[in-house]
């Protein structure tokens, strides 16, 4: 019992932190493509 509520609080943190990671990929790949045009 202890370790599903363990797990379920994790969830939220993990699938927040895949968004950062996502939004942080996003902004890396577009401040490499403002880098090659200038």
């Amino acid at each position: 019992m202890f370790h599903h509520f363990l797990y379920a609080s994790l969830i939220p943190s993990y699938q927040s932190l895949k968004i950062f990671l996502a939004h942080f990929a996003w902004y890396g790949v577009e401040a490499s493509r403002a880098w090659d045009f200038t």
